[in-house]
């Protein structure tokens, strides 16, 4: 599954500015993002991520691979808080990925890792997450 965000050219905004992938492996499902979040494209991120939230059955996990973003704004980070606190809720873990280190830095600093699991790759991600036994890794 793909998602996009188009805008006219006279909207201000690049075509495709925020692309993802959705991908389900058993349980777990895996957004892999790309391009930029933010102001003009919240909605669209919000609606992406508790729309995979939504499809992602315990124990999940729900992993969110930022590392094909250019940009994430602040309230990228706030629905990813938002939807970790959901997720939670229903016995899934939500997982930020990215392995750019200006990310790392944004969670270590702001203290997002106590109420959101992040790691730098997916496979990280996975191996931390409680899997079901019929999830294939190898995609």
């Amino acid at each position: 599954m793909v998602f996009g965000l188009q805008r006219k050219p006279d909207g201000g905004e690049r075509a495709g500015r925020l692309r993802a992938v959705v991908e389900q492996r058993g349980s777990a499902c895996l957004v892999h993002a790309q391009g930029a979040v933010d102001a003009a494209n919240l909605g669209v991120w919000h609606g992406l991520v508790a729309g995979a939230a939504a499809g992602t059955t315990a124990p999940g996990p729900l992993i969110v691979d930022a590392g094909g973003l250019e940009f994430m704004g602040v309230g990228a980070f706030a629905v990813l808080l938002e939807e970790s606190a959901r997720c939670r809720a229903r016995g899934i873990t939500l997982h930020l990925v990215s392995s750019q280190p200006v990310v790392a830095r944004v969670v270590a600093a702001t203290g997002l890792e106590r109420d959101l699991a992040f790691s730098p790759t997916v496979d990280e991600a996975l191996a931390a997450a409680p899997l079901r036994a019929d999830i294939d890794h190898h995609g």
